[in-house]
């Protein structure tokens, strides 16, 4: 069923916030330093770009981990050593028990920072496992 409005202010509301909206994303684009050219280029160097779509949940403990600054990568206990979980700027140690939800998955994924391909990559949130 199509909605239509119901007087003619509700158009123009809708047309108003839609065009405030707009003006927003442009300005908080220009504000950032970034032309929408190299917001476009940003967003395709994104590791995401190209991975599957996956939703896994877990825990485990962290017996590795290899922090690039942006991201930490880590390695469960019971995994198998080929994968890893990547969690964008969390501090994770070794021995820290954790929950995690895996939004995302790339196979053999390179990291230009770390110089090292990865066999399977989850891109992931994380808790301390009991909250």
């Amino acid at each position: 069923m199509i909605k239509r409005f119901q007087r003619p202010t509700d158009k123009i509301s809708t047309l108003y916030i839609a065009f405030v909206g707009l003006v927003l994303c442009i300005g908080g684009v220009l504000a950032m330093g970034r032309t929408p050219d190299t917001l476009k280029q940003s967003i395709l160097a994104s590791p995401l770009v190209g991975a599957t779509r996956i939703d896994s949940r877990g825990e485990g403990q962290v017996i590795e981990t290899l922090p690039t600054g942006q991201y930490t990568y880590f390695r469960l206990a019971q995994d198998k050593a080929d994968v890893w979980y990547v969690v964008m700027s969390e501090s994770v140690k070794p021995g820290t028990l954790i929950r995690y939800r895996a939004y995302a998955r790339l196979d053999n994924y390179y990291s230009r920072t770390l110089q090292r391909t990865f066999q399977h990559v989850m891109f992931s949130t994380i808790k301390p496992q009991g909250s």
